[in-house]
């Protein structure tokens, strides 16, 4: 069931947005392009590794929210999290 429903993800966009307090800091979109990934039962979900060094500020509150694509009108293609960075350890 599982393989099932990932095999119809096409991709994920992960919106990164800043709530309470940061001045400065735009919002950002990506879009991760998965219809290549090749899901099988034992790889049944893609595992991405982000980083960066400009997008967040120390101490600074983001709404991060990941959906999955195309949307889905049985389960909620989305998921939402609020979220702080940490306080500058310098």
């Amino acid at each position: 069931m599982l393989l099932a429903a990932s095999t119809r993800i096409k991709a994920f966009k992960l919106e990164i947005e800043p709530t309470d307090g940061v001045s400065n800091a735009p919002s950002s979109c990506f879009a991760f392009n998965v219809t290549d990934f090749g899901w099988t039962v034992d790889k049944a979900s893609p595992r991405f590794h982000f980083s960066t060094e400009s997008l967040f500020e120390f101490a600074a509150d983001y709404r991060i929210s990941l959906y999955s694509l195309p949307n889905s009108n049985a389960k909620q293609p989305k998921i939402v999290r609020d979220t702080k960075m940490p306080e500058n350890p310098g």
